[in-house]
This record gives structure tokens, sequence and C-alpha cells, in this order.
């Protein structure tokens, strides 16, 4: 969903999963909630995020906070840049205009705010997606929708022109 809503953008993006499955296609739930939101994901194929190298990855974003720290923990992804995806689009809707005016250097000083505000803020578990397997059809597909809505919202607010144009009205006006 979010490669689909960040299509254009000079940008790469993988998936990878907590459990080891091989390289299993996705499940006919999964298959389904893509289509009924206008994806094919019929070429998927499973990867475990234990074992792959994240130390270098802008962003890493996992529907639960055991995929997080697992992405950190085992993979070695950038605690700073590692979130669950609903508490990233909550953090970016706090963090201010930006002054960058290329649409990655804009995400990745967003990124930043955001990793700044969540350290800033009390100690709390941060929001999760729930894990749509054995989940009832109707379970499935809602979470299926939210995964669509959130990942479509994380690349309006990366890569939305909104932030560069406040710094520029800034910028003009003083």
């Amino acid at each position: 969903a979010f490669r689909a809503a960040a299509e254009g953008m000079p940008i790469r993006v993988g998936s990878f999963g907590t459990l080891n499955v091989g390289d299993a296609g996705p499940l006919p739930e999964a298959l389904e909630a893509a289509r009924e939101v206008g994806l094919d994901v019929s070429n998927h194929a499973a990867r475990c995020v234990v074992g792959a190298d994240l130390s270098q990855a802008s962003l890493v974003v996992g529907f639960e906070i055991i995929h997080s720290a697992t992405a950190v923990v085992d993979a070695g992804a950038p605690a700073k840049r590692t979130f669950t995806l609903p508490e990233l689009v909550e953090l970016l809707e706090r963090v201010g205009p930006v002054r960058a005016r290329d649409p990655i250097e804009r995400a990745l000083e967003r990124i930043e705010r955001a990793s700044a505000l969540r350290g800033s803020a009390p100690r709390q578990i941060p929001p999760a997606i729930a894990d749509p397997i054995g989940q009832a059809r109707s379970r499935q597909q809602a979470i299926g929708r939210e995964v669509y809505a959130s990942a479509t919202r994380l690349a309006e607010q990366l890569f939305g022109e909104t932030g560069a144009d406040d710094a520029r009205a800034r910028t003009d006006a003083g």
C-alpha cells in the first residue's frame, strides 16, 4: 500500500515478516483484502526480518510493537527511525512545517522530528494494527482498509507539499 501511494518517489520499499515461512506467497485473505482497495499483491513473497540488514534503512515501520522491536533487535534497524505505522502517522500529524524543498529531504526531516516528538512524550505503548490472521472475514477486511488508509496517509505526510509550502511562506514573509 505504501509503495503504491509513494509511486514516482525515488525510494525502495521492502516487506518483511517476523516469522520465517520461507518464500510463501500471500494468504488468500490478504489477496482479497488487497483487491478490495485496488492493489495486486499476488507476486508478493514472504521474507523474514530475522537476519536481514536494516541498519541503513531510512525508515522501518511495523504494524505491531513486536514487529518494530524485532526489526531493531534482529535486523539492526535504527531505533530512532523505527515506528509502528499508526504511531508514525500520529506523530507526523504533530510535526510542523519543514524547510527542505526536496521531497526526500522533507521526508527525512519529518521522520527525524517525529522521532524527537516520541522521545519527548511520556513512555507509552505505541498504537498498533491488529494481526488479521484468525480474525473473522469482516475484521480482516477492516484491518486491510486500515493498513491501506494508514499507508496512504503516511506517504502523503512524508512526501506531500504542505510542509514545503509552509516553509516557503515563512521564508518569503521574513
